[in-house]
């Protein structure tokens, strides 16, 4: 299959820190557009309606990781680590993505009346056959942003995702005033389609190869394995509130704990998206290289994620009724417990990714889906007799247990690779910030201020214990593209 025509040369390569610092602030956009929608929703709504726009938006996620994660994460690590063939991979790629988005499309809208039978309210039917229509458009951007990511175009890929954000914020909102929940789902149909004409490129065709399929979905199908597990075990909760929980009411409140759990997963998705290619390509200079790109990534996550899920976890009650209002605070006891199942599987994100780019893609794949057993045998245990806080302890209990596997085949694969010191010195620091800010127990607006202070009270003692120290600084500067002035520098030949 020959790629179109050449356009032009390809754009320069990134440094992969600038694509950290680009990429995450684009997640961290798509992170707030997604709280916008969900917080406006949720308010309108109330807790009841609110925990069926919640049961779509989880099926639709599962759905939609196949096409996040499976062909996209393949194309990434094959254009990173045979940058010739890149444009060849992508159009082969695109064409069998958009089979498979048309295919599971069908396959909703045709399953859309008996999954809302499932969920115990048939009124879902319609929304959930308007959703089948995200699926194409959205499969198409993820997979011309993944070669966006694999040929270290980290300006081109953050630029189109915070396009979707912003779409998908203004369009679910806008449309959802005359439509209600048919409209969000509309508007977030627009935002995909909007994501992929801001992501669309005509990449240098490079060779003329032809580019072998099989190779290409054999990577993409263990990915798909470890994707919709991963993302299945920390969704499909809601679906087991929705149709098990004692009361209406409860599957309203588990969502709103979900939405806010979540933040640190979300702070990860830059790093766990620029992960597996990073290492693909330092696997080219040697193994010492990608023990260390491996390294200071989970070291990275470490620092990003459990600081923020402690927080959470200590003042689950004031996050929720400072987010969502009073209706919403009695999903503190599940908030307390996803906080650190979130976080766990954040770290997960990162190794899994880390583990495919070295090549051992079906580690994850294997260990995601026992985690999603554990998920759902504790799911199907406990949320009929203790409703959204047994889901969140068999929620919480099953991604701690991948996160250890997960660990322990990395630390297997390149010795010496995950940094314990790192995770001591963090744990201990969160915790500090965070029982001194339960112990104050802000409401409303002072919150906000006193989760700033904990964070710089929390970096200070990271400092303090010399995790955090000046390289680091060193780093953040190179990312972001700060130079220090030489005379060099300042000298007029230069």
């Amino acid at each position: 299959m020959t790629p179109p025509p050449d356009r032009g040369p390809p754009a320069p390569s990134q440094p992969i820190g600038r694509g950290v610092v680009l990429v995450t602030a684009a997640a961290a956009l798509f992170v707030l557009s997604g709280y916008a929608v969900n917080v406006w929703i949720g308010r309108v709504l109330g807790p009841e309606a609110y925990g069926g726009f919640g049961a779509i938006i989880a099926v639709i996620t599962i759905l939609n990781v196949l096409q996040n994660a499976a062909l996209p994460q393949a194309v990434a690590r094959y254009v990173a680590s045979q940058p010739a063939l890149g444009a060849a991979v992508m159009w082969r790629a695109l064409y069998l993505q958009l089979a498979l988005s048309v295919g599971i499309s069908v396959l909703l809208a045709a399953a859309a009346d008996p999954l809302a039978w499932i969920l115990g309210d048939p009124s879902l039917g319609m929304p959930l056959r308007l959703a089948a229509f995200i699926l194409p458009p959205y499969g198409a951007f993820a997979i011309f942003q993944a070669y966006h990511n694999g040929r270290r175009h980290y300006t081109r890929q953050a630029s189109a995702q915070a396009a979707y954000a912003l779409a998908k914020a203004t369009a679910v909102i806008a449309m959802a005033y005359p439509l209600h929940l048919a409209g969000a789902v509309l508007g977030y149909v627009a935002a995909a389609v909007v994501g992929c004409l801001g992501s669309f490129i005509r990449p240098h065709a490079g060779s003329s190869r032809q580019v072998d399929a099989r190779g290409l979905i054999g990577l993409a199908a263990t990915l798909s394995v470890y994707a919709v597990a991963t993302v299945a075990q920390f969704s499909i909760d809601i679906l087991f509130v929705k149709s098990l929980a004692p009361r209406d009411v409860d599957a309203g409140l588990y969502v709103a704990a979900q939405n806010i759990a979540r933040i640190p997963y979300f702070l990860m998705t830059g790093l766990s998206v620029l992960i597996l290619p990073a290492i693909a390509g330092s696997l080219r200079i040697g193994a010492v290289a990608a023990t260390e790109t491996g390294r200071q990534s989970l070291r990275l996550a470490m620092i990003v994620v459990v600081p923020p899920a402690v927080l959470l976890a200590c003042t689950a009650d004031g996050a929720l009724g400072l987010v969502y209002g009073s209706p919403y605070t009695a999903g503190a006891p599940a908030l307390t417990l996803l906080a650190a199942g979130m976080a766990a599987m954040a770290i997960v994100s990162v190794v899994a990714a880390a583990l495919a780019g070295i090549g051992r893609a079906r580690l994850p794949a294997v260990i995601s889906v026992g985690g999603l057993g554990l998920a759902v045998l504790g799911n199907a245990l406990l949320v009929p007799p203790f409703g959204p806080v047994g889901a969140a302890i068999a929620t919480a209990s099953s991604a701690l247990i991948t996160l250890i596997a997960m660990t322990t085949a990395f630390a297997r694969g390149l010795p010496g690779v995950v940094p314990g010191r790192t995770l001591l010195r963090v744990v201990a620091a969160s915790l500090v910030e965070g029982l001194g800010l339960a112990f104050l127990d802000l409401r409303g607006p002072t919150l906000v201020g006193g989760y700033a202070v904990a964070a710089a009270a929390g970096m200070l003692l990271l400092v303090a214990m010399r995790e955090v120290g000046s390289v680091d600084l060193q780093r953040v500067r190179q990312a972001l593209g700060w130079r220090r002035e030489t005379a060099a520098s300042r000298s007029p030949d230069r």
